[in-house]
């Protein structure tokens, strides 16, 4: 049985989303393509137009992609996650969700244009509205605690089982739920 698998791991960069880009393309071209697997265990990157590019690749993919976490689900790549049709977490695993770092400055709508050039800023602007869209939309966060974050630059975090319930994770992955 075909499998397709992507690797997102350890700090991410432009060649990790690239890669991960170019297999969800590759994919869509098959007549009967499997589903994606993209495993992440990543405590975040770099935010660039790579980024940016593989999160509309996943959002537009005819090929189901599903994402698995474990152990560490930060930045850029729960965002990544999030978006993900389908999403499965491991216990134990955490997740951390912040606004945007742009050049060391956490970006958020309080920041004031002047601390970055102009075109940085802009650019800062529309990762912010996409990371904060792509949380309001797929996950179960209140407007209120989204607003936290993206707006008064609060860090999240979550433990696998409080992903599940704030909808940043649809279940444990198979077999790993904690027994109570």
């Amino acid at each position: 049985m075909e499998t397709n698998e992507i690797a997102l791991l350890d700090f991410l960069g432009p060649r990790d989303y690239k890669k991960a880009r170019e297999k969800i393309e590759h994919a869509q071209q098959k007549k009967d393509a499997v589903p994606i697997q993209l495993h992440i265990n990543s405590v975040g990157g770099v935010m660039c137009n790579e980024f940016f590019w593989l999160l509309e690749a996943i959002q537009q993919s005819n090929v189901t992609i599903i994402a698995i976490a474990k152990e560490q689900l930060h930045s850029v790549a729960a965002i990544l996650f999030c978006v993900c049709q389908e999403r499965f977490i491991f216990p134990g695993t955490k997740v951390l969700i912040h606004p945007p770092l742009i050049n060391d400055l956490r970006v958020t709508s309080l920041s004031k244009d002047g601390k970055l050039p102009k075109e940085a800023f802009e650019q800062a602007v529309s990762a912010l509205k996409r990371c904060r869209e792509v949380i309001e939309t797929r996950t179960h966060i209140t407007s209120e605690d989204v607003a936290l974050v993206f707006e008064a630059g609060n860090d999240m975090v979550f433990l696998a089982e409080d992903a599940i319930r704030a909808g940043i994770a649809d279940s444990f992955y198979p077999g790993t739920a904690v027994k109570k």
